[in-house]
């Protein structure tokens, strides 16, 4: 679909497969390069920063997502996408003593 949406009007599977292939890599890679940075900030979960920086590590600008956005903002995905439902965050406290939890 995608290939369709940049004016290829074919493509072998293989080709697409290997497009694939790099997009999940990248996407990985990613998410790995934001994951370090949460960890070195000693947050379990990476933020926005966390991903700017991840795609400034990989050489993409702000600039350049704009510029993507822009280019891909028509795209309609394939398939129906179920809506998120948002939920409350967990809240986890530590077992200590009584005594102890008033001071948290």
């Amino acid at each position: 679909r995608l290939c369709e949406d940049v004016g290829f009007s074919c493509a072998l599977s293989s080709t697409v497969e290997t497009l694939t292939d790099v997009a999940r890599r990248y996407i990985e890679e990613l998410g790995e390069k934001a994951s370090i940075r949460a960890e070195s900030a000693r947050r379990t979960r990476p933020n926005t920063i966390d991903l700017a920086e991840a795609f400034s590590d990989l050489g993409v600008t702000w600039r350049d997502l704009r510029l993507f956005y822009r280019e891909t903002i028509d795209l309609k995905f394939p398939h129906a996408v179920p809506e998120l439902v948002p939920r409350a965050p967990l809240l986890c406290q530590p077992n200590l003593p009584p005594q102890e939890k008033k001071k948290c």
